[in-house]
């Protein structure tokens, strides 16, 4: 990436859209993940980091936090995906 001009918020969440990552998600898992790279054009990364985000819209109509982490099999997988998110929100080419 040196020599080139950052990307956008925006334009770092549609490179994610348009790779292979959300694929590896199914319903209301990767609705969460669709919800959560919305967020971070808007907010940026570390309010996507933080679980109280799952408190917020869109998120409240998918249950609450401990609802939505079980749709990644717990807490830690929850957390393990928001990384692998931030791996692909920063991923280089």
């Amino acid at each position: 990436a040196f020599n080139q001009k950052p990307l956008t918020r925006q334009e770092r969440a549609s490179n994610v859209k348009k790779r292979d990552f959300l694929n590896r998600y199914k319903g209301t898992a990767r609705d969460v993940l669709e919800a959560l790279l919305d967020k971070y054009m808007n907010v940026g990364i570390y309010e996507i980091e933080k679980t109280e985000i799952l408190r917020l819209d869109p998120f409240l109509k998918l249950g609450k936090p401990s609802r939505i982490a079980q749709y990644f099999g717990g807490r830690d997988g929850y957390l393990k995906a928001v990384k692998e998110l931030e791996k692909e929100l920063y991923e280089v080419g």
